[in-house]
């Protein structure tokens, strides 16, 4: 019998005996740790609105009010809106230990990112705290922002940033409270003149992404655009 012949009947009976299923609807696929062609398509582009005061944009994502207030951050950008499949999916990630998931995610949001990541000198990830880590069992951000790298075709990331001080999930604190999070951060290394993209998975009142950009800026950093997976 032939190698292909085989190989194709032995992947057949793979699939049937592990009938993989959609990561959201779970309906029956062929690929597995994958979300099928209907809920890719239910995935929402996230709009053009100003992070900080979520004013309409057309193409910038920090107004000219907030930039005017000295804000840190020079540019954002969001590849989808918080709504389903997506929260299913970061949940499935980020809790219950899948870091497998983190290739799709990444080619998922890839295109909606490109242009900062490959517009840039250096890719920085939102440093993750050594007791996440050892909780969760794996640093996702840095995972995410080398399978961003990759897929892209750009040289990998760096880790610029430390977070010295541990902080309480932000899912469970109150905004006011994540407003708080400044000297959190610390640079580990010179920047000096260089255009910077961090990277993180979800942005909701950005008091995190000003915190470790205003480092970024400290360090040396001539413009810090802010890329996230999601804006809740």
């Amino acid at each position: 019998m032939p190698f292909q012949v085989a190989k194709n009947i032995a992947s057949s009976a793979l699939l049937e005996c592990l009938r993989p299923q959609c990561l959201s609807c779970q309906c029956t696929m062929t690929k597995l740790a994958s979300i099928c062609q209907q809920c890719q398509e239910q995935l929402s582009p996230s709009p053009n609105r100003c992070l900080f005061c979520d004013l309409p944009l057309t193409a910038e994502r920090v107004c000219i009010i907030c930039r005017s207030k000295h804000s840190p951050i020079d540019r954002f950008q969001s590849a989808f809106l918080y709504r389903e499949p997506l929260p299913s999916l970061i949940n499935l990630w980020k809790f219950q230990n899948r870091p497998d998931l983190t290739q799709l995610i990444a080619s998922l949001a890839a295109k909606s990112l490109r242009t900062l990541l490959l517009n840039s000198d250096v890719v920085v990830p939102m440093p993750t705290h050594w007791r996440r880590q050892m909780w969760r069992g794996f640093d996702h951000i840095w995972l995410l922002s080398n399978a961003l790298c990759r897929q892209l075709q750009r040289s990998p990331p760096a880790p610029a940033l430390k977070q010295n001080r541990w902080r309480p999930q932000q899912s469970k604190i109150s905004r006011s409270l994540r407003h708080s999070d400044g000297h959190i951060f610390e640079a580990r290394t010179s920047l000096t003149n260089q255009t910077v993209v961090l990277i993180d998975d979800i942005a909701t009142t950005g008091a995190t992404a000003r915190a470790a950009a205003q480092v970024l800026k400290n360090a040396g950093a001539r413009s810090v655009a802010l890329v996230t997976i999601t804006s809740a």
